[in-house]
């Protein structure tokens, strides 16, 4: 982290008031190193008030969670609860969902109709406004809860606890009140059996280790109000699954309600399938859960860092907006990298903010630091005109990008085993990163380097990069000439650009 950088670019962030701060900065113009910068600064100025307790960062990917690992204690300072969005999500309760690299698959993909809804910002606010007022068209459906098959709360039951609720009354307030329903009704039957002599039974058989284990003690004698308030321990212990599901609120079919209402905002042009377990669907689901069931558990956080926003959905967007209703939010990326079908423009994150109320200083940073002038000259290339930015660089001129055009992988051999180690080979997606390591791993090429889909360098920057196949069939659309922008950028030093066939038209080397 340079400070000229810092400050020069980037002294808005080095503020003790907490604003809302949207920067959207080129590639390479030091919008990591000042978010890490900032923090340092928040937790060394208000060190009395807040620790690092009181900060999140949500970053792009694991592998870059551990690339800026290390970059607060060099600071002098501990580092914050860093999570990727998915893993965000997975904290939550019953929650189930993609692996990353599924998700990183799926979202370089076109997307259908239901996950364009998912993540459509005019949906979020719909489900948003059903904490206000149910459309009569939507009813809430209920789910049995069992213990291994045996029904104990029926969805007769826990209707009935609901209907007995205030109707003026909120719903999540509604949704609360049965829930203390439930676990009232759970724990009087927990106390009756607990008299019953089958379980006393039960609980003077124990062993001194399975006493230790089901009832976390061991007896100091065997008196009727000692072997009953084990019998209820024990009972306790026994039937853990079953609290555990009146608590998680596994009964309120979340799932049926997101689907009703796709289809009602939708009349009934899409269908949701409930057992998607996409990131997209995950949320509009936790946002029921937290809007309209129970407000979701999240740390008391003062200070939210998104890195790499652009790669947001605006039901994303909300979805935080919601959770965190006083947390002060720092945005950055860089809208030329959108690289993925889910994405975010900055008019779209303004609108969000005015929508919640929220004001939100948006900067554009226009100044790279990073890679030498003749690299950031080709990448400034992609940049479609009507964006009217104008890339500086800060570094020397450099040594010129090399290219090699309709270039066989075993000619490829050659070139890696010249090139200075080590290198980083980026390829456009994951299906061509495995298939160069395998075919490297065949010809007993032995190089002291990496290879990795653009997905996983985003946000990272190497000495030396080597692009591979950056061919007219490979590049060609106006996703694949930001994933080029945002690959090429990652090189500091040396770029080497090749091309199984012609070079992509964004090229002109």
């Amino acid at each position: 982290s340079d400070p000229d950088l810092i400050l020069h670019n980037s002294s808005v962030l080095i503020d003790k008031e907490p604003k809302n701060l949207l920067v959207n900065g080129v590639a390479g113009s030091g919008k990591t190193s000042a978010v890490m910068q900032r923090i340092a600064f928040l937790l060394y100025h208000f060190r009395e008030e807040m620790t690092a307790e009181n900060v999140l960062i949500l970053s792009p990917n694991s592998r870059f969670i551990d690339y800026i690992s290390q970059v607060l204690p060099s600071l002098g300072e501990k580092n914050p609860l860093t999570l990727t969005m998915r893993q965000f999500c997975q904290t939550f309760p019953s929650v189930d969902l993609e692996s990353e690299a599924a998700y990183f698959d799926r979202i370089q993909q076109a997307p259908c109709e239901a996950i364009d809804l998912l993540r459509s910002a005019d949906f979020s606010r719909f489900l948003q406004s059903l904490s206000k007022q149910l459309p009569e068209e939507l009813v809430l459906h209920f789910k049995p809860i069992k213990r291994k098959n045996v029904v104990l709360f029926s969805e007769e039951t826990i209707e009935t606890f609901f209907q007995e609720t205030p109707k003026q009354a909120p719903l999540r307030d509604r949704i609360q009140a049965v829930k203390k329903k439930l676990a009232y009704a759970w724990e009087d039957r927990l106390q009756k059996n607990a008299l019953a002599a089958n379980v006393h039974d039960q609980v003077r058989s124990l062993i001194e280790d399975e006493q230790r284990s089901l009832l976390g003690t061991v007896l100091k004698d065997d008196s009727e109000k000692t072997i009953q308030k084990a019998a209820l321990r024990l009972l306790k212990k026994k039937y853990a699954k079953v609290t555990k599901q009146i608590n998680d609120l596994t009964w309120f079919d979340t799932k049926r309600l997101l689907a009703d209402s796709a289809d009602y905002f939708t009349h009934g042009q899409i269908t949701l399938t409930p057992t998607t377990a996409s990131l997209d669907y995950t949320v509009c689901l936790l946002l029921i859960r937290h809007l309209l069931a129970e407000k979701q558990p999240v740390p008391a956080l003062r200070y939210l860092f998104i890195d790499e926003v652009q790669d947001y959905t605006p039901a994303q967007i909300q979805f935080l907006l919601c959770l965190f209703p006083m947390t002060a939010f720092t945005l950055v990326g860089d809208q030329q990298q959108a690289i993925f079908t889910s994405a975010i423009t900055v008019s779209e994150i303004q609108t969000l903010f005015q929508q919640q109320a929220k004001s939100l200083e948006t900067y554009q940073l226009t100044t790279s630091y990073r890679s030498s002038g003749a690299i950031t000259r080709l990448f400034a290339q992609m940049l479609p005109k009507e964006t009217n930015l104008n890339i500086s660089a800060v570094r020397p001129e450099g040594k010129l990008p090399q290219f090699y055009a309709n270039l066989p992988d075993v000619a490829l051999v050659d070139i890696v085993k010249e090139l200075k180690q080590p290198v980083t080979i980026i390829t456009k997606d994951s299906r061509s990163s495995e298939e160069l390591k395998q075919f490297f791993d065949k010809q007993a090429v032995s190089f002291h380097g990496t290879i990795l889909p653009i997905h996983l360098a985003k946000g990272l920057e190497f000495k030396q990069v080597l692009l591979y196949d950056v061919s007219a069939e490979n590049y060609h659309t106006d996703q694949d000439r930001r994933i080029l922008y945002t690959a090429i950028s990652r090189a500091m030093e040396e770029l080497v650009v090749t091309s199984k066939g012609t070079f992509s038209p964004f090229l002109t080397p």
